[in-house]
């Protein structure tokens, strides 16, 4: 299977399920907060028009779908970084409620590239993290979807922590 993201059916049936997952994402990311479910879909939607990848199924799809909301919520949070960051003008905060979102969208940053690190070291405990963190499943559904036990999915999501922090903290 194949599907294309123009399907008509295809968006019909999953947009609903897509625009859930993004709500979700957006609440994990605070810097991308101000943005809507439904323009991170179609954001996401339209930076797939030349995805030549193939799916083998509906659930591969949205898979890859997540992975083009997340980097799509990356870039929104580059684009605030660079425009905070002011082209060389000493910024000055408003608040400290200011200062606390853009520490946090830095840590989400940097949380960012540790994972892409870590896909290549290890990427079913990458992926793992994902389900969990980014769909909020438990670690029985999220096993159940990568085909290995709860008790493989405990050490590698406490691998994964471990792992995940370190390099975040090398980053600060």
């Amino acid at each position: 299977m194949n599907p294309s993201p123009w399907d008509a059916d295809l968006i019909n049936r999953l947009h609903p399920r897509l625009r859930a997952i993004a709500a979700r994402l957006l609440q994990t990311h605070t810097s991308a907060q101000s943005r809507q479910a439904t323009e991170l879909v179609h954001e996401a939607w339209f930076a797939m028009k030349d995805a030549k990848a193939e799916w083998e199924s509906e659930e591969k799809f949205v898979a890859y779908f997540l992975e083009v909301m997340r980097n799509c919520i990356r870039t929104w949070a580059k684009q605030r970084n660079a425009a905070k960051r002011g082209r060389g003008e000493k910024p000055v905060p408003l608040s400290e409620l200011e200062i606390a979102a853009d520490e946090r969208a830095d840590f989400e940053l940097a949380l960012e590239d540790a994972m892409e690190k870590f896909q290549a070291y290890d990427p079913i405990g990458a992926e793992l993290m994902r389900l969990r963190h980014y769909l909020g499943l438990i670690n029985r559904d999220a096993a159940r979807h990568l085909g290995i036990t709860e008790k493989q999915a405990e050490k590698k999501a406490a691998f994964a922590r471990a792992w995940l922090r370190r390099q975040v903290d090398r980053e600060k």
